[in-house]
């Protein structure tokens, strides 16, 4: 367990499979959502594949990092990744568990994604982190 505190790729590159699964599981579920007249209808699959997309390409952002030696926030990286993955998996496992209707979220729901959605901008601070650290300390 302490190797993948310290590898976030892992993390991020081990749930896509999980992540997927679910997609698949509730794929006849749709979300309906209105945003300023524009109504969204997107399938629990679709969003599983974005979801998906997503993690790889934080996961990438993390492997290079350590390919490349940068040092990055080690709090950073475990509180982004510990929101991240908590969050969609308990996301997840309240759809299945059919808690969520599927053209509504609820309070709780929408509380838990804006917190997601937060912590994915720990992510860009972490990757300045880590290659902004050499400039700062050639410079002074």
């Amino acid at each position: 367990m302490k190797n993948l505190v310290f590898k976030p790729y892992l993390i991020f590159w081990v749930t896509v499979p999980f992540v997927i699964l679910m997609g698949f599981i509730g794929a006849d579920n749709l979300y309906q959502y209105n945003f300023k007249g524009v109504q969204v209808i997107l399938s629990e699959i679709n969003v599983a594949i974005l979801l998906a997309i997503i993690f790889e390409l934080i996961g990438a952002g993390y492997w290079i990092l350590r390919v490349r030696n940068r040092p990055y926030s080690r709090f950073l990286g475990i509180l982004h990744v510990s929101l991240t993955v908590g969050g969609v998996l308990i996301l997840s496992l309240s759809v299945l568990e059919g808690q969520f209707q599927t053209n509504f979220i609820d309070v709780p729901a929408t509380q838990i994604l804006m917190v997601v959605i937060v912590a994915q901008f720990l992510f860009p601070v972490n990757l300045w982190i880590g290659y902004g650290k050499d400039s700062l300390i050639r410079n002074n």
